[in-house]
């Protein structure tokens, strides 16, 4: 994606939003902690749910849930299962259906 101007170059790279535990390792050791780390990020995550109906609101999304997850020390595999989560309908269903396929 190119953004319009330069400015915006960072906010609109995926690479801003990678998280510090790049391991996409997912077995069921990290199965067994996704409820643990989700009700921890629940208290660090101080975004709204996002729901898509204003889509500006993806950055402030995004750099939330990326302070929580690091914060929570989660790594980017079990982050992919979280962020349901932390979404509001109908962005929760669009990430469910995509999660699924």
């Amino acid at each position: 994606m190119d953004p319009p101007r330069e400015e915006f170059k960072e906010v609109t790279s995926y690479l801003h939003y990678r998280l510090k535990n790049t391991s996409w390792k997912y077995d069921g050791m990290i199965a067994g902690r996704l409820s643990r780390q989700t009700r921890a990020m629940q208290h660090t995550f101080l975004t709204e749910k996002f729901s898509g109906e204003d889509p500006i609101l993806v950055i402030e999304f995004l750099k939330g849930f990326r302070d929580s997850a690091d914060q929570n020390e989660v790594s980017e595999g079990a982050a992919a299962r979280l962020v349901p989560c932390f979404l509001a309908e109908p962005a929760r269903d669009d990430v469910c259906d995509c999660l699924s396929q």
